[in-house]
Order: structure tokens, then C-alpha cells, then sequence
């Protein structure tokens, strides 16, 4: 077996030299309080903190930055209150929408190549079709199957074992749609995608990349049928089964040992808990707890489900239950399902 590429998930893909100082000059903005280095742009619900700039747009927005832990932002002058006092923080300041100006610099940055990339790598025993088109900075580990008309993107991780079947595509542009320079534009994607080992994705399957220089990601031992959509920036965990025809959308979480049933959809940045089971057809809209089986459009609540996915019959007056297929024990505490020995 050959030296494996180590990935680190809490760095992705950095923008490389680039400061707050110049941001403004690009930007055409008045930058107030310290020269910062900028190593991601974000939304402003973003995790990431170090080094990372987002944009304000409403007064709002402009309280939540306040007091949330990014240092530094793009803030359109009418989201700033009439007297700014010193917040300790960093910010670009842009007559126009920040929002748009934010995006115009993401697109210039890309095109400048001031983000990190990937070094490219195939591993060993590996089985490539000729038809395969596979970009520069890909990542690929040992013992990978990859299908006929498959196209790997740049800062793709395909890791030990993963099979991809035909038509599949890993690491395109999502449909963010933003107005950028006064025109109506996708926006250019900075990060990758990874795809844990053991994962098997059918055909004609369509993962996009990370929106903001992260992973959108695929965990160890998942399978997925035919005919699904992955958006930028989602994670779908361990050991899944997606059935066919299946979207997850952008920035959408779903945990460990989920069952999505066909045409089952997932809006935008919503959770899905562990070992959730869902009904032909569902359209999740609101965050899903652990062990809950949803179905209907809007996907609501329709009980509980074991690791095993039998059903496990708790109810308020039944707190307690055991799985009558597999014997693990569930318990009910504060309207969710967990397990207990």
C-alpha cells in the first residue's frame, strides 16, 4: 500500500497572502480598525472564526456580528448604527451591498488563484475507465473503482475503496445565484468535496463542492443509489443508505446511520440527527432529532426508529421500550429518543 495524503478538514483550502487591507483596496471600501489576515470568506453562520471575513447587510446582522466570535466583515454604511463606537473588531466599509461586493471578491480571488489547492495523487490498484475525466489537484487512494464518464473536479478526496458508477460527477459548481458587478452570476465555488473510504455512489449522481474553501463531505461505509444531488457545503455522515432520487441541499447536516427513502428532499441547512429513517416522498423543512422516522410533505414526526431501523414503540406513557428485533433499549428524555443499557 502506498504513502496516504493527509487531509485536514479544519483548514480545507485557506486563501494564501491576502489581508484586510487589501480586500478594501479591491473593494473599493474604507477598511476601520486593524489589518487582519483573511484566510476564509464566510457567511456569517459559518463556524470557522480564525481568519475568516463574512458580510453585514441589515442592522441586524450587524448586532449578530457584534456579538458573535469573527473579528472582521464587509458591512454595507447603512447596516452601521449613526454613531459606530469601537467594537474591537475589523470591518470593510462599502457604500454599496455588501453582500454583492463580498462575492465580487470571492470571484476575483479565485481567478487570481490566492486559494489552496490540493496536490494531485493516484494510489494503487485502481480501477479507471478511459472515459474518466479527472482534473488536476485530485486526490485518490488506493484500491478506488471509478465507472465510465465519471468527472472528478479539483480538490476532490476520494478515499481507499470508494466506487464511483457511470455518469457520476464530484466537485462541480452548486446554482449559488448572486448579483455580482451589476450581473446576475453563479458564484465560483473555493472549496472540495471528500468521499470517506468504503463510500459507493451509483450513476448519474452529482455532489458539488464546498461554497467557501471547506469539504462538502461523504462519510465512511455510506451508499448511495441512483439519481441523487449532494449541494455545496452538505455533510452526509457514516454508514447511510440514500436511495434513489434523493436531494440534500446546500449546507444541510445529516448524521450517521440515516435511511433517506426515494425522492426524499432536505432543504438548505437543515440537520438530520442520527439513524433517522424517512418516507417515500418526504420533504424535511425543520431539523430532525435522532432515531426519528419523518414522512409527508412537510416531513413530520411519525415515531421512532431503532439503530436497526425497526420501529421502537415509545410514547409519553411509554417512555421506555425495547427493539423487538435487535433488544437494544431506547428511553424517552425531554421529547427525544436515546438509547440507554
Amino acid at each position: 500500500m502506498s504513502q496516504k495524503v493527509l487531509i485536514d478538514w479544519s483548514i480545507g483550502f485557506p486563501l494564501v497572502g491576502v489581508t484586510l487591507k487589501e480586500l478594501a483596496k479591491l473593494s473599493g471600501g474604507e477598511l476601520k480598525g486593524a489589518d487582519r489576515e483573511v484566510r476564509y470568506l464566510t457567511r456569517l453562520g459559518d463556524p470557522r472564526s480564525e481568519g475568516a471575513i463574512t458580510y453585514v447587510t441589515s442592522p441586524g446582522y450587524w448586532e449578530e456580528f457584534l456579538r458573535g466570535s469573527k473579528d472582521c466583515a464587509i458591512v454595507s454604511r447603512a447596516a452601521l448604527p449613526s454613531s459606530p463606537v469601537d467594537t474591537g473588531k475589523s470591518y470593510i466599509v462599502t457604500p454599496g451591498n455588501a453582500e454583492a461586493d463580498f462575492f465580487a471578491l470571492q470571484e476575483t480571488l479565485f481567478h487570481q488563484s490566492r486559494y489552496s489547492k490540493l496536490s494531485p495523487r493516484m494510489g494503487v490498484g485502481c480501477m479507471i475507465h478511459p472515459t474518466v475525466a479527472i482534473s488536476g489537484g485530485v486526490v485518490i487512494e488506493d484500491n478506488v473503482r471509478i465507472d465510465a464518464h465519471c468527472t472528478i473536479y479539483p480538490n476532490s478526496v476520494l478515499e481507499e475503496g470508494v466506487w464511483l458508477k457511470a455518469g457520476t460527477v464530484i466537485g462541480g459548481d452548486g446554482l449559488e445565484v448572486k448579483s455580482i458587478a451589476g450581473r446576475r452570476k453563479k458564484v465560483v465555488h473555493t472549496g472540495g468535496v471528500f468521499v470517506g473510504r468504503g463510500v459507493e455512489l451509483g450513476s448519474l449522481i452529482s455532489v458539488d463542492s464546498d461554497l467557501f474553501g471547506g469539504f462538502t463531505s461523504i462519510g465512511e461505509g455510506t451508499m448511495i443509489d441512483d439519481s441523487v444531488h449532494i449541494a455545496h457545503s452538505a455533510s452526509v455522515g457514516k454508514d447511510c443508505s440514500i436511495t434513489a432520487c434523493v436531494d440534500i441541499g446546500g449546507m444541510a447536516r445529516v448524521g450517521n446511520g440515516v435511511w433517506l427513502a426515494p425522492r426524499t428532499a432536505i432543504l438548505n441547512q437543515i440537520v438530520v440527527g442520527d439513524h433517522v429513517l424517512s418516507g417515500i416522498g418526504s420533504v424535511i423543512m425543520r431539523d430532525v432529532p435522532n432515531h426519528a422516522f419523518v414522512m409527508g410533505y412537510p416531513a413530520k414526526s411519525l415515531g421512532w426508529v431503532c439503530t436497526c431501523r425497526a420501529k421502537v414503540g415509545l410514547t409519553p406513557e411509554t417512555p421506555k421500550a425495547t427493539c423487538e428485533k435487535c433488544g437494544r433499549c431506547y428511553q424517552l428524555i425531554d421529547g427525544k429518543c436515546q438509547p440507554f443499557t
